[in-house]
Parts: C-alpha cells; sequence; structure tokens
C-alpha cells in the first residue's frame, strides 16, 4: 500500500475520532453545558418527585429520547472508529506501540554512542562510569527488539577493557525472570490489547526471522506463567536441589494451553478436579463428562481461560501498575474476567466558571433573590466559593465495552449545580428571607427536582 493510500487512512481515522469527540461531548456535555444523560437524569428525578405533573412527563419523554440517541450515535461513533484503527493498523502492517519502534532504535544508537565515548574517558571517568552507560544501552536494546526494532549489537570493547555481560535468558523455555524488573517490561512493551471484531486480544510483536529486513511480525499471543519452585533438602551432607525463578512468556495458544493442562494436571492430580476447577471458574457449563469427553472439555476449558487470563495480566500490567503475575490456579479460582471487571474508561470533569461568568450568575440570582446586584465584597466573597463547590463537585462519567461487546454508559455522580449552590446560599440572608424569596426558592428547587 502507497503512502497515499495510508493517508487516506490516516483522514479517516482522524474523521472518525472527531466524530466519537463530537458524541461524546452531546452525550456528556462540555464547556459547562449539560449533556443529554445529566437533562434525562434531571428530568427523571424532577418526574418521579412530582407524578402529576403533566410538563415534567412531558421533558422526560423528550430528554430520554435525546438521551437514547445520543447514546446510540456515541456508540455508532466508536465503532467506527475502533474500525478505522484497525484498518489504519492491518495496512501499517503493525500496532500503535510498534509505531515507536524507530524512537526506540535511535534512543539506543544515541546510547551506543554514549559507550564508545564513556570507553575512550575510562582512565579520567572511571569504571563505573562506563559500567553505567553499558547497562542503559543493554535496556533500550531489549526496549527497541521487543517493539520490533532491527538494532546493530555493540561494537566490541576495546583492548583491556572489562565489560559488564549482556543480559541472558534466566531459565529454559525464554522466560523472562519475574524478578528481573527490566526483562519483564521489555517482554510486556512488546504486546498491546486490540479490538478484534467484538472481541478483545493481546497482539504481541516480534523481529521477521525469516526476513529481519522485514516489518515486524504481529500476532496474536497468549501469556504462560511458571511459578517459582523452592530448593529441596535431599539429607545430611548433600547438596539441596536448587529452585528456580518463577518466569514468564508469550507463546501461541495451542502450545500455552498445553503447558498449562501439564501444569495444573500435576497440581489437582487429576482430569476430573481439573474440569471441577475450570466449571466454578466459569470456563466450562457443566462438569459432568463422559470419560472419554474429558480431555475435549478441557481443552474447551483451559483456551477460554488462557485467552482471559492473557488478557487481564496484560491489562493489569500496564493500566494498573500490577507488576506481580498471578498463578492460573489463582486466577481460575478468581473467576472469568468479563465477570470481575471490563475495559472502562472513567472521566472525571470539573466545569469551573470563570470570573466573568460566576459573576454573571451571581448577579442574575440576586437580581431575582434580592432586587439588585451584588456589591464587590458580596461578588470577591462568593465567586472564590462558586469555583471552589464546582471544583470539589465533578460530574463522574463511565463508558464501558467489554468483552462480550456489550456497551454502556453511564454517569456515576452528576456534576454540582453552581445555581442550586448559590440559591441555598442567597436563602440564608436575612435580606432574602425579608423579600420572601423563598417561595421562589421552593419553586426552583421543584423545578430541578430536589427536596
Amino acid at each position: 500500500m502507497d503512502k497515499k493510500d495510508i493517508r487516506n487512512l490516516e483522514i479517516t481515522f482522524d474523521k472518525a475520532s472527531e466524530e466519537a469527540r463530537r458524541t461524546y461531548d452531546i452525550l456528556n456535555g462540555m464547556g459547562g453545558r449539560s449533556g443529554a444523560e445529566r437533562t434525562y437524569l434531571l428530568a427523571k428525578e424532577a418526574a418521579e418527585k412530582n407524578p402529576n405533573n403533566k410538563k415534567f412527563a412531558e421533558r422526560l419523554n423528550k430528554a430520554k429520547l435525546n438521551y437514547e440517541t445520543a447514546t446510540a450515535n456515541y456508540k455508532k461513533a466508536q465503532d467506527a472508529k475502533n474500525a478505522a484503527r484497525k484498518e489504519l493498523n492491518t495496512a501499517l502492517g503493525t500496532t500503535e506501540k510498534n509505531k515507536g519502534a524507530k524512537s526506540l532504535v535511535d534512543k539506543y544508537n544515541k546510547a551506543v554512542e554514549k559507550v564508545k565515548t564513556a570507553e575512550a574517558l575510562i582512565l579520567s571517568r572511571g569504571q563505573e562510569q562506563y559500567d553505567a552507560a553499558v547497562k542503559t544501552a543493554y535496556g533500550l536494546a531489549e526496549e527497541a527488539k521487543a517493539a520490533g526494532g532491527k538494532i546493530k549489537p555493540l561494537p566490541a570493547p576495546a583492548s583491556g577493557v572489562t565489560r559488564p555481560p549482556a543480559p541472558t535468558s534466566i531459565k529454559s523455555g525464554n522466560l523472562s525472570k519475574l524478578s528481573d524488573a527490566e526483562q519483564v517490561k521489555a517482554l510486556m512493551d512488546s504486546a498491546s490489547i486490540t479490538l478484534n471484531g467484538s472481541q478483545y486480544q493481546v497482539l504481541v510483536s516480534s523481529p521477521n526471522e525469516q526476513n529481519p529486513d522485514a516489518d515486524p511480525v504481529v500476532l496474536p499471543k497468549y501469556i504462560y506463567y511458571e511459578p517459582g519452585t523452592k530448593s529441596k533438602f535431599t539429607g545430611t551432607g548433600r547438596r539441596p536441589i536448587p529452585g528456580t525463578p518463577s518466569g514468564t512468556t508469550f507463546g501461541d495458544s495451542d502450545a500455552v494451553r498445553d503447558k498449562y493442562q501439564k501444569q495444573l494436571l500435576e497440581q489437582y492430580g487429576s482430569k476430573q478436579a481439573l474440569i471441577d476447577k475450570l466449571f466454578k471458574g466459569g470456563f466450562l457449563k457443566t462438569n459432568k463428562f463422559a470419560a472419554n469427553q474429558m480431555s475435549k472439555a478441557i481443552i474447551a476449558g483451559l483456551e477460554d481461560a488462557v485467552a482471559e487470563y492473557t488478557l487481564k495480566q496484560v491489562d493489569d500490567y500496564k493500566n494498573n501498575n500490577v507488576k506481580e503475575f498471578e498463578t492460573m490456579d489463582a486466577f481460575l479460582t478468581s473467576g472469568k474476567r468479563s465477570d470481575k471487571s471490563s475495559l472502562t474508561q472513567t472521566d472525571v470533569t470539573a466545569t469551573v466558571f470563570d470570573d466573568t461568568r460566576a459573576t454573571a450568575l451571581i448577579k442574575r440570582l440576586y437580581q431575582t433573590a434580592q432586587g439588585r446586584d451584588p456589591n464587590e465584597k458580596e461578588l470577591k466573597e462568593l465567586i472564590p466559593m462558586v469555583q471552589d463547590f464546582q471544583k470539589k463537585n465533578p460530574q463522574i462519567s463511565t463508558s464501558t465495552r467489554n468483552e462480550e461487546n456489550t456497551y454502556s454508559s453511564g454517569t456515576n455522580r452528576l456534576g454540582g449545580d453552581p445555581e442550586e449552590f448559590l440559591v441555598d446560599k442567597l436563602s440564608e440572608k436575612s435580606e432574602t428571607k425579608a423579600r420572601s424569596i423563598l417561595g421562589y426558592y421552593d419553586a426552583f428547587k421543584s423545578v430541578i427536582g430536589v427536596q
């Protein structure tokens, strides 16, 4: 695909993103304006508190229709954005994560130059600074390779120069040692969570072994985690059998599933015990299988479990700062990820009026409540009070699409209403009471559905 075609896909994606943002603003509001959702919730609350008021009922019906339309439009826009993103990434032959490969290679190349400089200055700056430069280059090399970048190895050190050894795999099977944070980071940097149709999956980037000069290979992969073992005492005067560190790696679905099957059968002791665990975890609909159907059931349940487990571990590591992997046994005990959580974006929006807008609101309510404009002292008191109230009472909204592609949008908490806040404040003033504004106050509270 040529650059022109790529550019057209980028334009399509940009337009889809803009439409998703526009429909989100309509649904949730922006710049101090109430969105369709907030308007609907206020109308619903008012109608419930005034069940015999036809005007409130009409407002509710209109607000509900607008809310449902806005929700459907936002869902449609999000689907279009996801489809455009997928098409663009497919055309590029890479995920968004891989776009940073060149940047990582550039950083590594700069680190190589620093190693050369530090090597030439060992006599004046010392071995320690040289060692630090080498280790930095090692780390950047791992990151660049994990992202699919192609790099050249560090040049051999000059005669007589001692260089720190390069990091190597700790365990057989290319497992990254969990105690080595850099190894695990490089492993997880190569992974990204992507929506494929209606399902989320983890894609992993790796160098193209058949053609090293080609773009990196991006394929669905699954996590295999091997718990560490403790050293075993073998008798007095004998050397203990050394333990092994815990480790993890990505692999193809069948290979990872088979490794877990072996691991769990050793742990549980029988096929039926493993089936019971998969059933309780929500990965099998029943735990009753004929003897000749048990192996098939285990394979089916484990395939589902491995996919869910991989998604959860990557999501927790990247987004929730969880640096320890749970065992497959612990995961099965906790149940399916889709029953426990979903990929949710939470937006906290605090609409804070500037001084001009706050002044206009205060003046309008003063005219209604007291028949005059506020003086400078009153404005100086109330403007920061209103702004502080808005900061402390943001609107909290969530937008969710889970693994079953079930879409939901909701507001956990409405933002504070500055007008209601000011009416409460003004109702406390003796001048307001003297003008019998409480009749207006009660009417205002009735309109917005507040007791």
